[in-house]
């Protein structure tokens, strides 16, 4: 068996390493340098061209400050005008995460959904709006300065009245929920593309039609890029209704449901899975956050509709 190359696992290694330095392991204990390298060269197929060094490693994980993942949320504090949206919400969660939603989760819910004033889902279907709860989230627990885009985007609706009001808005800027991040390829000209994503970002009344991380170690493009609308529709009025949530929910078959009861966590990951990973790697954020769960080939997230498509016109960006 010949030597697999080290790009196209170093980004899940990385995932691996900071999961492991924030998380611990499902007993919670603690991971450092040389216990990461140990567990890494147990989950990856060992036919690597080459494994991190301990330096390596401590430089992924440096500035990782060590937590317990969070336990799910309570629906006896969530207040009882809020309680059935936020149950859907953590139903969808289910679905696509393979979790409920966590008590800052059911926190946020309630400032998004009252901006959105939608708890069923008809107008802004429950997809879109659980990213952005997971977006808002991530970056209140950080007490970051991105949540001011937040505040403009549900200032000026653009779900509800278009984006004129905010093309004559200087400084706006609109986000980019990353749970539709897709993956992106220039040397090899491909992309992903997918209806459902493409509704879900139309229904937000971003002006997206996919969001994408390079693939791999790819220098030809940016950390994050995007297809705009109109000028790169890849489905146009053909994907709209392909985001609804009762539908989704209802695809998954019963037989699916019980391969999924017990969620997949980066130890699980055998050879098979590993190659299926190499297909399409996970991006790191700047700030060392991995983006994703694992997708988009995994066979829960399927309703995705996710197919490669040539990218020759973004080699041109």
């Amino acid at each position: 068996m010949g030597l697999l190359p080290w790009r196209e696992y170093v980004g899940e290694m990385k995932k691996l390493a900071v999961r492991l330095a924030r998380y611990g392991d499902t007993e919670g204990n603690k991971y450092k340098g040389a216990r990461i390298i140990n567990v890494i060269r147990n989950t990856f197929p060992s036919n690597i061209a080459k494994l991190p060094s301990r330096t390596s490693v401590e430089n992924w994980i440096e500035g990782v400050e060590y937590i317990k993942d969070e336990d799910a949320y309570s629906p006896d504090s969530v207040p009882r005008q809020w309680r059935s949206y936020v149950a859907r919400l953590s139903m969808v969660s289910e679905f696509w995460h393979l979790r409920p939603l966590s008590g800052n989760e059911a926190k946020e819910a309630q400032y998004v959904g009252n901006e959105f004033q939608d708890p069923f889902g008809e107008e802004v279907d429950l997809f879109p709006q659980l990213a952005m709860v997971r977006e808002i989230t991530k970056y209140a627990q950080l007490k970051s300065p991105m949540l001011k885009i937040f505040e403009d985007y549900f200032t000026f609706a653009p779900w509800k009245f278009g984006r004129d009001l905010i093309d004559s808005s200087k400084g706006f800027s609109f986000p980019a929920p990353m749970d539709f991040t897709m993956y992106l390829n220039v040397s090899e000209n491909w992309k992903d593309a997918s209806p459902v994503f493409e509704d879900a970002l139309r229904q937000l009344g971003l002006p997206y039609t996919a969001l994408y991380f390079p693939f791999g170690q790819d220098s030809h493009v940016r950390l994050t890029e995007a297809d705009y609308a109109p000028m790169r529709p890849h489905y146009g009025d053909a994907a709209k209704g392909a985001c609804k949530w009762q539908n989704i929910l209802k695809s998954r078959t019963p037989e699916d449901q019980a391969k999924l009861m017990e969620p997949l966590t980066f130890l699980d990951l055998d050879e098979r899975r590993l190659l299926q990973l190499s297909e399409s790697s996970t991006a790191l954020t700047p700030d060392g956050l991995v983006t994703g769960s694992l997708r988009p080939w995994m066979k829960k997230d399927r309703w995705i509709r996710i197919e490669r498509v040539p990218c020759k016109e973004a080699s041109n960006d």
